[in-house]
């Protein structure tokens, strides 16, 4: 992940950086002058180039850091979101081109934790441009002391380190603790997360519902809430403490220095104004730890998303082919298999091997029970899965790894859990005008609900017109072949009827190839074919004319 942060870096342009670096430089190096344009103005030492000039010189010194620091923060903020932008281009397109079996193994959260690990990541350039303008600031300021005293700058210097050390070691305790606040909300959410997603459950048990509240939410959350305040008291103690260490070292410098030293007025005061000038630049670096840290935590986040991203078979498909679709007349299976393995690589549910010829015009039910491998069928079927042994045949021809998305595109596929998309991503027309669309719209009894202007339309309606509504787009598809996985699983008896005693009809008209995951044995001849799975084998495969 580095190496990517460097290429987002390195393609913003180099030339942006080393721009944003000097006027990063200059900025820092007139808010030096200004410290010492301020001590000689102090200690009445006016520059002598400049006498009788000095307001002139603080004014333009002024505007000329105004305008400095006003293009070299635009700079960054312009290189902050496009840095962003790199980086969320370039998960979401990896992501993008994984193969469905490595999108599980990888899983959704991790893709949503990597976008927010780039959004910490894009303020990098800022953080550590302002840093290291402080730093420079720091290292002009102890320059300044050295040159005021030497002797009395190495004490200050000492006793300020020593502050530092001791901050950084609290401020290292209270992380510890803070992270063990975060694992202790991480279970509280756990627990809201089961109270949102059971709520129907909890009511309907008093006992559930009182447990789930006094026991463990409430429970957790006082423990919870105890830990909070101590860590937070804890951190407010070491802000404090090092807020108010400044005026211990003013406190040195007015009582302590005079007993030690031979210190005028004047440099007292030009200590003074040195030490209000490091303040800035010190709290700054401070308040960037934890944020330093975030990044490391980020870092390793990132790059273990990236190994993980690796080996996933991206699908280099020439995607700026035209897609065309393939006038579809057979599809074969041969010895096929497919291996479910769980986090330890350890196989937990092998299909196959699977032999099947699916003819052009088939209605073919897939049937079985749970666990029997259907599903895991479903998905080589339509390409999502990929043999791990065996070859799939399309119209004769041998799939190799490139083809699938190809052969993907030739099917409309309905899932159990189809999502409905809250925008158009199809090339299909979804306006009044498109009558094709309007006929299956009637034709599944949608016209009543059906809303072009509503886009959360799929919000409102019952899982079994969700599941109507995505029919209809798989039929504005116009795919020679349609896989549906318990499509009337959801529906009323009327409509369950006539999707199988009419609407298959319709689909054997329009010549399309239809296999169907079903458990409906009412209606099991209307298929031309009965396909039973068990403990991952085809155990029969019968015409549906033997239904009695």
């Amino acid at each position: 992940m580095y190496q990517i942060f460097k290429k987002v870096l390195r393609n913003k342009g180099k030339w942006v950086l080393v721009s944003v670096a000097l006027l990063t430089l200059s900025n820092t190096l007139f808010n030096y002058f200004f410290l010492f344009f301020i001590s000689n103005m102090i200690s009445k030492r006016p520059i002598p180039f400049l006498a009788g000039y000095d307001w002139l010189a603080f004014t333009v010194m002024l505007i000329t850091t105004l305008l400095i620091n006003k293009a070299s923060q635009g700079r960054l903020i312009r290189i902050s979101y496009n840095v962003l932008f790199e980086f969320e281009q370039i998960i979401l397109q990896k992501f993008r081109m994984a193969s469905y079996n490595d999108f599980e193994r990888l899983g959704k959260e991790k893709l949503y934790t990597a976008l927010n690990d780039a959004r910490l990541l894009s303020n990098m350039p800022s953080t550590l441009v302002s840093n290291f303008n402080a730093l420079i600031m720091i290292l002009c300021c102890i320059i300044f002391f050295l040159w005021i005293y030497f002797y009395a700058a190495c004490i200050l210097l000492i006793v300020m380190i020593g502050i530092l050390i001791l901050y950084l070691k609290r401020d290292k305790i209270i992380t510890g603790k803070l992270k063990e606040v975060r694992l202790v909300q991480d279970k509280f959410y756990e627990i809201v997360d089961d109270l949102l997603h059971g709520f129907k459950e909890v009511k309907m048990s008093t006992v559930r519902s009182r447990n789930l509240y006094f026991k463990h939410l409430l429970d957790i959350k006082t423990r919870g809430n105890k830990l909070g305040i101590r860590a937070e008291n804890d951190y407010l103690n070491n802000e404090m403490a090092g807020r108010f260490s400044w005026f211990a070292i003013i406190g040195i410098v007015i009582y302590l220095f005079p007993l030690l030293f031979t210190v005028n007025d004047t440099q007292t005061v030009t200590f003074m104004v040195a030490i209000l000038y490091l303040i800035g630049p010190v709290q700054l670096i401070l308040a960037s730890m934890p944020y330093y840290g975030g990044v490391k935590v980020a870092m390793g986040r990132l790059n273990e998303f990236n190994e993980l991203l690796q080996p996933l078979k991206e699908e280099n498909t020439q995607e700026n082919i035209p897609y065309h679709q393939e006038a579809f007349e057979s599809l074969w299976f041969e010895d096929v298999y497919y291996e479910h393995t769980d986090g330890r690589l350890q196989k937990n549910f092998v299909l196959g091997p699977v032999n099947l010829k699916i003819d052009k015009g088939e209605v073919i039910f897939i049937i079985g029970g749970n666990g029997s491998g259907k599903s895991t069928f479903f998905n080589i079927l339509t390409g999502l899965y990929r043999p791990v042994r065996g070859n799939i045949y399309f119209n004769g021809r041998k799939l190799e790894k490139e083809e699938f998305p190809h052969y993907r595109n030739q099917m409309a596929a309905l899932f159990s859990n189809s999502h409905l998309f809250s925008r158009n991503y199809d090339d299909f027309l979804l306006e009044d005008s498109n009558t094709e669309m309007w006929k299956w719209v009637h034709c599944l009894d949608m016209q009543e609900v059906f809303d072009l202007a509503n886009t959360s339309l799929h919000k409102q309606i019952s899982k079994g017109q969700q599941k109507r509504l995505a029919m209809i787009y798989a039929m504005l598809e116009n795919k020679e072949i349609m896989a549906m996985d318990e499509w009337a699983a959801e529906q009323d008896p009327h409509m369950r009827e006539f999707f199988y005693t009419s609407f298959l009809q319709q689909l054997r008209e329009l010549q399309k190839t239809v296999i169907i995951i079903t458990h409906d044995d009412r209606y099991f001849n209307q298929a031309d074919r009965i396909i039973k799975f068990d403990y991952g084998k085809i155990v029969k495969d019968f015409s549906a004319a033997r239904v009695e």
